[in-house]
């Protein structure tokens, strides 16, 4: 019960924050002039988007199954791996990271995989991710350099390495980690198993009979999350002149964004890309309206491919779910 209250009340929270911040946002901001702006769209470029991130979901789930085959238990189809990573980013709609959860849960229901090892499978798929977007972002800073020098030229912090070191977050962060750690050996002999099975799902990327497909497909996917953003600069005449650079730069903030616990990045992922554009030139009721409508676009396909899973799935499983039980 207190479990379920404190699960709420985090789910909660977050939305809030992530409804306030988006707010504070497009309070300042001119709405008719948004409108005008929403008036005048191309809509090809963002059915184009909603089909790249369909293709994403695919090549997601192909990479996944690949760290799944050396635990030498059920490889799940292709079938419900795109499926799982669907039901994932719907999950996030509701509950932040629940999606990784989610996506974990959905293939031990269908499949004999141990839902412990599936766990660590996808914290290696999200380390393989984490660093592709350092990568990226280091390139982006190379390729874009005297937007960048520009950026840190205007904002430079006066705060003194002492001030920031006596700061109370830098505290209570260490704090929280203490915490962590004094809780970890006092509980681990009953979590003991489950890092086990966690540690066996991780070490599989080590274990990978196919690393350069792999690392094919991982570049592929982070090439159609970057083209799904990018074919929406063409949805506005204003945008439609960025360079890829540019775009690129954009993007990268919007990584940045979305890493924030908040559902779909609501909130976060319009500041960062409202902030990005209005740094270049552009105007603010322009970015705000960029930024309403490539998001906008994001959320529909998450919430058109999450509801198409869970409407298939049990349909296309319900032979193996009848044999589980």
């Amino acid at each position: 019960m207190k479990t379920n209250l404190k699960k709420t009340i985090n789910t909660l929270v977050s939305l809030l924050v992530g409804v306030l911040l988006f707010w504070y946002v497009y309070s300042k901001m001119d709405f008719s002039s948004i409108v005008e702006n929403l008036k005048n769209i191309h809509y090809f470029p963002l059915f184009l988007s909603i089909v790249l991130a369909g293709i994403s979901y695919y090549i997601r789930g192909k990479r996944w199954k690949r760290l799944i085959v050396p635990l030498n238990e059920e490889t799940p189809t292709d079938f419900s791996m795109t499926m799982a990573m669907m039901v994932g980013n719907f999950a996030n709609l509701i509950i932040p990271r629940a999606g990784e959860i989610a996506r974990c849960g959905y293939l031990s229901k269908y499949h004999k995989v141990t839902f412990s090892k599936l766990i660590g499978t996808m914290i290696a798929e999200r380390l393989t991710d984490l660093l592709c977007i350092i990568i990226i972002s280091i390139t982006t800073i190379a390729l874009e350099w005297n937007t960048f020098s520009t950026f840190f030229t205007q904002n430079q912090s006066s705060t003194s390495f002492i001030d920031r070191l006596s700061s109370p977050w830098v505290w209570g962060s260490i704090l929280v980690v203490i915490i962590l750690i004094v809780l970890f050996i006092v509980f681990y002999n009953k979590i003991k198993n489950t890092l086990l099975n966690m540690w066996n799902g991780v070490k599989t990327i080590f274990e990978l009979k196919d690393k350069w497909k792999f690392l094919g497909e991982s570049v592929l996917i982070w090439m159609l999350f970057f083209g799904l953003f990018h074919v929406c600069i063409y949805a506005f005449d204003f945008s439609s002149n960025l360079t890829i650079g540019e775009s690129l730069t954009l993007f990268v903030l919007g990584c940045l964004g979305i890493l924030a616990p908040v559902q779909g990045g609501v909130g976060p992922w319009h500041y960062m890309v409202i902030f990005g554009l209005t740094f270049l030139g552009y105007a603010e009721t322009d970015a705000g309206a960029f930024a309403l409508v490539v998001h906008g676009v994001q959320m529909i396909a998450y919430i058109i491919f999450g509801i198409l899973a869970l409407i298939l799935s049990p349909i296309v499983n319900k032979q193996k779910v009848e044999n589980n039980e």
